[in-house]
């Protein structure tokens, strides 16, 4: 991973790094109220987004979320269709071509970034 870098001069410690970003990060927020109001609320916010929130079996007659279900099959069966393909490509996904191409990803990155500069 470090190759011949000596590590402790080239790289900091994660734990320290850490540390001192959690630090810094807390004290930036800590200053702005509606932050904090935000990141109390932060579990309600996750309650809200998830995908089934509402329709549990506890709140919705059987025939109602039967419903619910029937009215988003056409996008569990393309869904399907999408990971029966991906499967069928695999054998290509994984071959050694690819590897070889992302491998060679710092000189995309590169090659990237000056396209977009220019």
């Amino acid at each position: 991973m470090f190759g011949s870098a000596p590590r402790d001069t080239n790289y900091p410690e994660v734990i320290s790094t850490l540390a001192v970003l959690s630090t810094d990060l807390g004290n930036a927020l800590s200053t702005r109220d509606r932050m904090m109001a935000v990141m109390k609320r932060l579990d309600e916010l996750d309650e809200y987004l998830d995908p089934c929130y509402g329709t549990s079996a506890s709140q919705l007659p059987v025939g109602t979320l039967s419903d619910v279900l029937l009215s988003q099959e056409q996008h569990w069966q393309q869904q399907h269709q999408r990971l029966q393909h991906l499967t069928q490509l695999r054998p290509v996904l994984n071959s050694q071509p690819i590897a070889d191409c992302m491998a060679d990803g710092e000189k995309l990155i590169e090659l990237t970034s000056r396209n977009s500069e220019q």
